[in-house]
């Protein structure tokens, strides 16, 4: 049985498969925009609904900020 750290990364390659896959499969495609927009829009309702159930969860929100900081420069 996978641990979580493992388990994790199989979910993350499995998407990097899946998008490779059908990036051939869409190739010039008409449908590749559908598909492209629709995988962002995913993306994004799935980010928003993980940050939605962990942000009342969080009080300590520093490590948060530092993630996101990274790169800014004032």
């Amino acid at each position: 049985m996978m641990d979580g750290e493992g388990y994790r990364r199989g979910i993350i390659l499995s998407a990097f498969f899946l998008s490779g896959m059908s990036a051939l499969i869409y190739e010039s495609a008409v449908f590749a925009v559908s598909a492209v927009l629709s995988a962002f829009m995913a993306g994004l309702a799935a980010g928003g609904l993980a940050a939605g159930r962990n942000a009342p969860l969080n009080t300590d929100n520093h490590p948060y900020l530092e993630f996101h900081q990274v790169g800014y420069i004032q």
